[in-house]
């Protein structure tokens, strides 16, 4: 729909993302905290400790009241991981998943409830040596004379946030454009 005009626009145009697959699962009896601190919401797995788990969230730790009981606790896959089982059956996932998390949460297994999936082809924009230099070049030398403002997940830190702070920004840089004041 918009081709760039710069190499620059060209660059963060072309960002490319990584694959996961979250896993939920619900745990009525919650899960097992040998390994796991008990006020931990979130764990990252080290790259050279992981097969194909990236990262774990517990629910509940992040507030009781979405999950009064039990746990709810979603499973991040590697984006390796991620891009290989994407198209995989939900069984061909947790065959790998599974004996993983038995590492970390002994038992796991017999505690599971139901088990939810999502699956996201460009989960999390990727971030090559040289993205921050132009993100920021991007921002200094961007005009009301450009007609198009770049903003989104790629635009800023990966994730929700990033998005947010650069519809932010661009919503300021226009509102200064109109004279409208932005808060």
């Amino acid at each position: 729909l918009y081709a760039p005009v710069s190499d620059l626009e060209g660059r963060l145009l072309g960002t490319g993302y990584s694959s996961t697959i979250n896993i939920s699962f619900a745990l009525p009896a919650g899960v097992s905290s040998a390994k796991i601190v008990p006020d931990i919401y979130g764990l990252l797995v080290p790259r050279q400790e992981r097969g194909v788990i990236a990262a774990f969230a517990f629910e509940s730790r992040k507030c009781r009241a979405y999950v009064p009981k039990g746990e709810l606790l979603n499973v991040m896959l590697c984006g390796t991981a991620g891009k290989r089982l994407m198209d995989a059956s939900e069984d061909s996932v947790l065959s790998e998943v599974l004996p993983e998390i038995e590492r970390y949460l002994p038992r796991f297994e017999r505690n599971i409830e139901f088990v939810h999936f999502s699956r996201w082809r460009e989960a999390e924009p990727r971030s090559p040596v040289g993205r921050s230099r132009d993100l920021h070049l991007y921002r200094q030398q961007w005009c009301p004379q450009m007609r198009v403002i770049l903003a989104g997940d790629y635009m800023g830190i990966p994730c929700t946030e990033g998005a947010a702070e650069s519809g932010e920004w661009a919503a300021a840089m226009l509102a200064v454009d109109t004279g409208t004041v932005w808060k």
